[in-house]
């Protein structure tokens, strides 16, 4: 039995980056990638801030999205 390959990050994912959060349809900037206190090879989720200040939230990576400005 073999493991399933594993994901990798966007190619245009990065720190500091705006995007979107589709699940939340709201708009952060990204400041961390995978949960915290684990060791992925392939991070799951990203963490994001929002642009002007606030509570960070977790998105899985595949729901982000660019935003307009950075596409």
């Amino acid at each position: 039995m073999s493991a399933a390959p594993a994901k990798k990050l966007p190619t245009w994912l990065h720190l500091g980056m705006r995007v979107v959060d589709s699940s939340t349809d709201r708009e952060g900037i990204v400041h961390g990638f995978g949960e915290p206190y684990s060791h992925e090879e392939s991070p799951s989720c990203v963490w994001l801030l929002p642009p002007g200040g606030g509570f960070e939230w977790r998105a899985e990576i595949t729901a982000v999205q660019r935003t307009e400005a950075t596409k």
